[in-house]
């Protein structure tokens, strides 16, 4: 469980970190919210897939102990990242 955790944790700050990666890259274009932006940095994609993987072995993880109800841990780990394309989409509008 605690392995969970610690996995999900570090995916979130993970996905965190790519949005803020591609908020820099895209300074006057908004993100589309289910299409890519323009502009991709590939560390941005790198972190984007490595996050991805530990957000799938640490919910794994976290449904061993908890059953199906682990899944939910997926909404916490996109939320960060969710926040900064907003902001980053509020502050191009502006």
């Amino acid at each position: 469980m605690v392995l969970g955790i610690l996995l999900v944790t570090v995916a979130s700050v993970l996905a965190t970190c790519a949005a803020v990666i591609r908020a820099r890259a895209n300074p006057r274009s908004p993100f589309p919210f289910w299409t890519n932006p323009p502009n991709r940095p590939v560390r941005a994609n790198l972190l984007q897939g490595g996050a991805g993987g530990l957000m799938v072995w640490g919910t794994v993880a976290i449904m061993h102990e908890v059953g199906y109800g682990g899944l939910l841990v997926v909404i916490p780990v996109r939320l960060p990242a969710v926040l900064v394309m907003l902001r980053h989409n509020r502050s191009v509008a502006a």
